[in-house]
């Protein structure tokens, strides 16, 4: 590889930042699945705040009613992923050697809390209007948060 200035491996191989970093890869699965099944059944707006869900981490019905199971299971899995990512790259800056990886440990920090706030913007936002575009400025918002998704 030709544009990294450092071996592939270093000369202290940590499997299990490996084993955590692709357990990271795998929920970010889980939470675009659980995004797809919101949006697919219209869950998106059924609690109006944000971050908590009806002013409660625990809203009540939210086990027995399939809009606020999606809803509120793609939060919680969003918050899941973010404590994931912090702690991949905390390990990266505690032990990793290379500078680069280093900071794309950050660089993957700074957009897991983005995406975050722009899907909890989105959800605060939606009663905005914005006359010259027909739609809420937090039906706007959906269009960064489902590309960056990808």
């Amino acid at each position: 590889m030709s544009g990294f200035p450092s071996p592939p491996r270093t000369t202290t191989y940590k499997p299990a930042l490996a084993v955590f970093a692709a357990l990271g890869s795998a929920w970010v699965y889980v939470l675009v699945t659980l995004g797809a099944l919101t949006t697919t059944i219209n869950a998106g707006m059924v609690f109006p705040d944000w971050p908590l869900s009806n002013g409660s981490i625990n809203p009540e019905g939210w086990l027995y009613d399939l809009a606020k199971f999606a809803e509120h299971s793609h939060r919680l899995s969003g918050v899941v992923m973010g404590l994931i990512t912090l702690v991949i790259t905390g390990w990266l800056w505690r032990w990793e050697e290379r500078p680069w990886l280093r900071q794309l440990g950050v660089w993957a920090t700074v957009i897991v809390v983005l995406q975050g706030l722009i899907g909890g913007k989105r959800v605060i936002l939606n009663e905005v209007d914005v006359p010259f575009f027909n739609m809420s400025l937090g039906e706007i918002l959906r269009i960064p948060h489902g590309i960056l998704a990808q």
